[in-house]
């Protein structure tokens, strides 16, 4: 999962945004100053608690300096991952287990509008301070996404 605003070979610094619906980013923003990009990401976090319960939606923050920390709503938080190792362990298996949301062949098309093959909440990965994390040690969050 890398935006596609990039050139090849290259990420963009800045936040980053994705949902299980989709296989792209739905937002990446680069280009502004870092505590404008990560109050970017605490309304769209509050836009999530806004229009989702807890029940419905999940949030996965990367967020290597902590920004965030405190600022996501209580109880939308599916994790909080502060690391490379951490993120890496929690992306994986969280791209291990929304693989089971993939439609098989006998899902119907309107099954497929509905979403009704799967239950659970969506999940929404939003990663503060993509270049953090789109390092030297290889892109990690680009494995979330099955």
């Amino acid at each position: 999962m890398t935006p596609g605003s990039a050139g090849a070979g290259q990420s963009p610094p800045g936040a980053f945004l994705g949902s299980t619906s989709m296989r792209t980013p739905i937002s990446s923003s680069s280009g502004i100053r870092r505590r404008e990009k990560t109050a970017t990401l605490r309304l769209i976090c509050s836009e999530i608690a806004r229009v989702y319960t807890p029940k419905q939606a999940q949030i996965f923050a990367v967020d290597y300096r902590g920004s965030l920390l405190g600022e996501m709503p209580e109880g939308y938080v599916g994790r909080h991952l502060r690391n490379a190792a951490e993120a890496t362990e929690q992306l994986n298996a969280l791209a291990q287990f929304l693989t089971s949301r993939i439609p098989g062949s006998d899902v119907t098309a309107k099954q497929l509008r509905e979403r009704s093959w799967w239950t659970g909440p969506e999940a929404w990965v939003i990663v503060d301070d993509y270049d953090l994390v789109d390092n030297s040690q290889g892109n990690r969050s680009n494995r979330s996404c099955p």
